[in-house]
């Protein structure tokens, strides 16, 4: 009688241990999917965070470039689409920004050599536009952002669209200066 007892325990046994492992293989499944989900969550905040810090960047420079601008002009490539504008902020300085293969960049220029040149990370699918008002007293750089966000779908209603614009008039940061005064002028 004990040897049956014994036999029918070891039976048991091999059940309990397959369900261990079936249990502990689901476990770790899941873990491992989850693990995998929270590294892609991490990497999509962390392109978000890097856009969001680009773009930041990009709207202060562009005010600053515009303000410090005595005047600007528009790019233009060989099919007549405007590709960036350039600000001239003295006799030898010129501060260009272009939107070319999906990259918008910012390039400062002495005396025709480039010292300085910035790249600015932009969410997929994003197109920029350059626009220059001249119709105001003070004329105005307008650098428009256009990005279609999530899939692009066949009807035009549905898609979702985010566009905004960063709007600087040009020499603001030379408005507040008074001309020289002469000695035979009068103030």
């Amino acid at each position: 009688m004990n040897q049956r007892r014994t036999l029918r325990r070891r039976g048991s046994m091999l059940v309990e241990v397959l369900m261990a492992i079936s249990i502990g293989a689901t476990i770790s499944a899941v873990s491992v999917a989850m693990i995998v989900r929270l590294y892609q969550v991490e990497k999509t905040i962390s392109n978000t965070m890097q856009t969001t810090g680009s773009s930041r960047r990009m709207v202060d420079e562009f005010r600053q470039d515009a303000h410090a601008a005595a005047n600007a002009e528009l790019i233009q490539n060989q099919d007549e689409m405007v590709t960036g504008i350039q600000f001239h902020t003295s006799e030898s300085q010129a501060v260009t920004w272009s939107f070319e293969n999906e990259q918008l960049s910012r390039t400062v220029h002495n005396d025709d050599e480039t010292t300085h040149s910035d790249e600015f990370r932009l969410p997929e699918a994003t197109r920029v536009i350059f626009v220059l008002d001249q119709a105001e007293s003070t004329p105005l750089a307008i650098l428009r952002v256009h990005r279609l966000s999530g899939p692009v779908s066949p009807a035009p209603e549905t898609e979702s669209r985010r566009e905004y614009q960063i709007v600087a008039g040009l020499a603001r940061n030379h408005r507040y200066e008074s001309p020289a005064v002469g000695e035979g002028d009068t103030p």
